[in-house]
């Protein structure tokens, strides 16, 4: 299995279509990694290897139940993504606005 790089960020980790899957599957409620094998029909080796990543970025992090680890979302680290997003709709909201009045100003009808 190949090893995460110790540098993973949230930004990185939730890149991977697959990883994106696991996000939206564990956001529904805590799993084991068989049962996301079994969702996902991936490999056992394949899922783990994408927790990793996950892990090591802090959007999932799991704890043994029984003979199997059970991995849960931690949403904290996707609000990072979901601020980066409000960033760019502010910015692009608001150099459309400057674009509105520009035109209305080249048209004659001044600001509505």
């Amino acid at each position: 299995m190949a090893r995460p790089p110790a540098t993973l960020d949230v930004f990185t980790a939730i890149g991977h279509p697959r990883r994106r899957q696991i996000v939206q599957l564990l956001a529904t409620g805590d799993k084991a990694v068989g049962e996301l094998v079994s969702e996902l029909a991936a490999s056992q080796s394949t899922v783990s290897e994408h927790l990793a990543h996950l892990r090591a970025a802090g959007v999932v992090s799991g704890r043994p139940r029984g003979r199997e680890r059970l991995y849960h979302l931690e949403r904290a680290p996707l609000r990072q993504v979901s601020a980066w997003i409000d960033h760019l709709d502010a910015f692009w909201d608001e150099r459309i606005e400057k674009l509105r009045h520009v035109l209305d100003d080249l048209q004659g009808e001044g600001p509505r």
